[in-house]
């Protein structure tokens, strides 16, 4: 009897060493990040978790998705070759309460212009038409209309959607559970695949990929024909065949030095890619019990053999778990998940990495 009960302690012990084992192994804790950047960065302030930024190259314009704090809301900004950045708070009513996360920008073939947001805090997604208001002689204030609420049963743990259409996109959910129960949490530290994309057109909403472990970014090729999904789980970037219906074919996965977070497409196909190099730092920092984390960027060409190549390392000094990385020409806009800045930086990017 003594023996059995050994036994099945030693099995216990055994389950939960290979448990632990598994989780810091998988979180990236032995990553050592030093500062490594080629460029140089300037902070614009003014916000409180600036968790995603969408590019309007052909403007020279953006948006923010501020999610925390007394400043959370969609910011507008302008940039100028210069460097000058301007920089509006929307003014926005009837959708309380209002936490943005993930963005995408529609623009028609008119020029007409939609902003899709995922509302953290109803798990909607908020659709707006983007219009113009001459506020001097010389200034274009863009202005907010919003125009309808996304809710389906379907979308559970929204956190970042591409557009595909006027009233169409597609949405990641993170998970398979609610956020703040005991099964998310079980989910989150066993990387469990359970997270999911789900294609909304007008009313009618489908899972088109499943089994993505901590589903997060996602971006569509410029030709249309290939999807790309963050899975911050298992360290790749799931890499999706698409069909004229929105239908997805998963092709493979490109392996990351990380946790992928949000993805930002560039005209040539090549993509940057914000990473948690260390998740459970990332964790601790969100979590308030430790005063940074690292940041990671990468610019990726997915061609046949992908090539991966780092061209932004923090070890949290300059900014901590930055979530995207956009860039336009030689300018990259670095977010992140908390804190109270958004990063303008220089870069080059090497055509084909």
């Amino acid at each position: 009897m003594a023996r059995a009960l050994l036994m099945c302690f030693l099995s216990v012990v055994t389950i939960i060493l290979g448990l632990v084992v598994y989780i810091l192994w998988g979180s990236g804790i032995t990553r050592t990040i030093e500062q490594r950047f080629d460029g140089e960065c300037r902070s614009l302030t003014g916000f409180s978790g600036p968790e995603d930024i969408v590019l309007d190259t052909s403007r020279g314009s953006g948006w923010i998705a501020s999610i925390d704090g007394p400043d959370a809301g969609l910011h507008s900004f302008t940039y100028a070759a210069g460097g000058v950045v301007e920089i509006r708070r929307a003014e926005l009513s009837g959708i309380e309460p209002f936490r943005p996360l993930g963005l995408a920008l529609w623009t028609e073939s008119s020029g007409e212009q939609r902003l899709f947001v995922i509302n953290r805090d109803r798990t909607t997604v908020e659709i707006f038409a983007i219009e113009t208001s001459t506020e001097t002689s010389t200034e274009m204030v863009p202005i907010l209309r919003h125009l309808s609420t996304v809710a389906h049963d379907l979308i559970r743990s929204p956190n970042d959607l591409t557009a595909t259409g006027p009233d169409a996109f597609y949405v990641t959910n993170t998970h398979a559970s609610t956020f703040g129960t005991l099964e998310r949490t079980i989910e989150m530290f066993l990387r469990l695949e359970r997270g999911d994309v789900v294609h909304v057109n007008g009313t009618e909403a489908r899972i088109v990929a499943t089994g993505i472990g901590y589903a997060n970014g996602n971006a569509l090729s410029p030709d249309g024909k290939t999807f790309y999904v963050s899975s911050v789980a298992t360290s790749e970037i799931h890499r999706f065949n698409r069909s004229s219906d929105n239908s997805l074919e998963r092709r493979d996965v490109i392996a990351v030095p990380g946790g992928p977070d949000n993805i930002s497409m560039l005209p040539d196909g090549t993509f940057t890619v914000a990473l948690h190099p260390n998740s459970l730092a990332a964790l601790a920092y969100l979590s308030k019990s430790a005063a940074s984390a690292p940041s990671r960027i990468l610019h990726v060409n997915p061609q046949a053999v992908p090539e991966v190549r780092v061209i932004y390392d923090d070890p949290g000094e300059e900014i901590s778990a930055a979530s995207v990385a956009p860039v336009d020409g030689n300018r990259m806009f670095i977010g992140a998940v908390a804190g109270q800045k958004v990063l303008d930086c220089s870069v080059q990017l090497q055509a084909g990495n």
